[in-house]
């Protein structure tokens, strides 16, 4: 992906183009699985949770509480739960109005917690949907920018999805 702006478009057209009628299926899980783990791992977690899933269950070893609560929140109402995981959900969906906000927007916005409170939330948020603005660009588009530039790597889900597809 060259352009860190197309990191949710692109993910979302591989997610579709892999996955089909399950793509927002995968969105979810994907955002239920992201918090604490890295990109290649979050892949391989949520791969693992819809294999389980279309199969009728999920198993409870192998993944963190959150993210087996966020699996359960998935299968009961096809959305993951909390803040940062709905709005990473969205914006792979499409919906780019929200700004999933973690570690990486915290070091980036020079916050030294690992977990945002509220406020450290709101005021990331607020800040990047201003950014957004005057840049002309979705808020999604701007916070995928920030992220890549926090975590100093622009590969998206579309990327790890694609090299697991051809193993």
């Amino acid at each position: 992906m060259a352009n860190p702006r197309d990191w949710y478009s692109d993910s979302r057209e591989t997610i579709k183009e892999i996955y089909g009628e399950d793509w927002r299926l995968v969105c979810a899980i994907l955002a239920a699985t992201s918090g604490r783990a890295s990109l290649p791992c979050n892949v391989t977690l949520a791969r693992k949770a819809y294999n389980q899933i279309k199969q009728g269950y999920v198993q409870r070893e192998g993944f963190i509480n959150a993210h087996y609560k966020g699996l359960l929140s998935v299968i009961k109402t096809s959305k993951p739960r909390g803040r940062k995981c709905n709005a990473l959900y969205q914006n792979l969906i499409g919906n780019e109005t929200e700004v999933p906000v973690d570690i990486w927007m915290m070091r980036y916005s020079g916050l030294p917690r690992t977990h945002p409170t509220r406020q450290d939330y709101d005021w990331i948020e607020d800040n990047v949907r201003q950014e957004a603005k005057e840049l002309g660009i979705t808020t999604a588009q701007r916070q995928a920018e920030i992220w890549v530039i926090a975590r100093k790597d622009s590969r998206s889900y579309a990327d790890y999805l694609r090299q697991y597809r051809m193993i």
